[in-house]
């Protein structure tokens, strides 16, 4: 009777543990199968903001790639009026810098403070399509400040 009793209990912890690492797979390949599909705004703990695709994702790191960033230029010098001189803001795709990065990036998920899954229809992605319309090539400043994509 006692025997019956404790290979009871065993056959329920072991279903448990069965069910238990059966959801922690499920969950890891729901996330991973949803990577790569909407594209996310990840803000850095130093104020820098990348925009891409989250492709890997685990405790400690997650990967973006078809990286773009935000580049705000000031004017050197301001106009003699008293307006405040308005700054320049293009969208860069990573890649093109003197140090010829990959586009691909790791970044410690210690340092992201918040990320954004972004509607299709943003300014930011529209830039993006227009950049990736035009092959790479950035497109003519725009009268609003919407961002706007460059090499």
């Amino acid at each position: 009777m006692l025997m019956k009793q404790i290979n009871q209990i065993l056959t329920i912890v072991l279903i448990l543990i069965i069910l238990g690492a059966g959801g922690f797979l499920a969950t890891r390949l729901i996330k991973q199968k949803n990577d790569g599909k909407i594209r996310e705004s990840v803000f850095l703990t130093n104020g820098q903001v990348y925009f891409g695709y989250v492709s890997r994702e685990n405790n400690n790191t997650l990967t973006l790639k078809n990286i773009y960033y935000l580049q705000v230029q000031q004017p050197l010098q301001p106009a003699k009026d008293t307006t405040q001189p308005q700054p320049q803001i293009s969208l860069v795709k990573l890649g093109n810098e003197l140090h010829g990065p990959q586009d691909e990036m790791v970044i410690y998920t210690k340092e992201v403070l918040f990320r954004e899954k972004m509607k299709a229809d943003s300014k930011v992605n529209q830039a993006i399509a227009d950049y990736e319309k035009n092959g790479g090539n950035p497109t003519a400043p725009a009268a609003t400040p919407a961002p706007q994509a460059t090499k």
